[in-house]
């Protein structure tokens, strides 16, 4: 399973570590159309995704376990996620049954925050001179 996963979407293998993290994008975390399963749903998405390709190779059931939710709650959230375009889902099957699915992370590139304002820049404080020192 863990083979299939670095062939079709180039995710590599951790090696074994106390401690990992998961860059999850801030602008889909502040989002008050996102319900927090929603937001629980994109972070595990997010654990699992590929450092240069975004995507991650997903079953329903595998977000589910992570999210500490139903089945159903994963899938309402999936919809969600994808009306807001955050995250691009590419169903597969084979041999006529679902298999995982592979989920893009599109994050702050989705167009639903483009017309959100910039944070405020902080003010620019004026450059102090260093005093000349007095020659005696």
């Amino acid at each position: 399973m863990k083979d299939e996963r670095i062939t079709e979407i180039g995710i590599a293998p951790r090696p074994a570590s106390d401690f990992w993290f998961a860059c999850v994008d801030i602008e889909v975390v502040r989002d008050p159309e996102l319900s927090p399963i929603d937001k629980t749903v994109f972070a595990v998405i997010c654990s699992h995704a590929g450092t240069t390709t975004r995507q991650s190779l997903l079953k329903v059931k595998t977000i589910a376990a992570e999210a500490g939710c139903s089945d159903r709650s994963v899938q309402r959230s999936l919809r969600a996620l994808e009306e807001r375009g955050v995250v691009e889902t590419c169903p597969r099957s084979m041999d006529g049954h679902r298999i995982a699915s592979i989920y893009r992370i599109v994050g702050h590139r989705a167009p639903c925050y483009a017309a959100a304002p910039a944070p405020k820049a902080a003010p620019q404080l004026p450059l102090i001179e260093p005093e000349e020192a007095e020659v005696a």
